[in-house]
């Protein structure tokens, strides 16, 4: 069998309502081709489809890494932001990043997008406005930051500061 084919069973299983034996197939795949970006995806799906949020949690950054490209990064992203809160630990990692804000070792640009997110979706406007000050000092040419802060902006009409991103 193949990558693809435990995609397809998977498919199938979970059309089926078969959750547990989705699971197994793309856990089959994921031996196979453990960096396939849709496998991850399908089984982190699955693990939330099946409230197995710890474990789906415990995926993320392997599938962020294999994320063919900035989209996916994002919905991944707001995604896992989504269960964390769902589960009661968005706030654990919001302030876990935060304290690590403008400290050694600095945060990578990944986890200060991240927290940037999580600022966001828990309505922590001054802390994301730190973020992106951070941001703007460390990493001034990341397209991610600087569209993250860009589309912050458009939602509340503030267009003073950073010229916007818009592509």
């Amino acid at each position: 069998a193949t990558p693809e084919n435990y995609l397809r069973l998977a498919r199938l299983r979970r059309t089926d309502g078969d959750t547990e034996a989705a699971l197994a197939a793309t856990a089959a795949g994921l031996k196979l081709a453990p960096e396939d970006f849709e496998l991850l995806s399908m089984h982190w799906a699955l693990l939330g489809d099946a409230g197995r949020w710890d474990e789906s949690a415990a995926l993320f950054e392997r599938l962020r890494a294999a994320a063919p490209n900035d989209y996916f990064v994002a919905e991944i992203e707001n995604r896992h932001l989504s269960n964390l809160q769902r589960t009661g630990q968005l706030n654990a990692l919001r302030d876990g990043l935060a304290q690590r804000l403008g400290k050694e070792p600095p945060l990578s640009a990944d986890d200060m997008r991240l927290l940037a997110r999580a600022a966001l979706h828990t309505h922590g406007d001054e802390l994301a406005q730190r973020v992106f000050a951070a941001g703007a000092e460390r990493f001034p040419d990341n397209p991610d930051l600087l569209r993250l802060e860009a589309e912050h902006r458009r939602r509340k009409n503030d267009y003073a500061g950073r010229p916007a991103c818009t592509n």
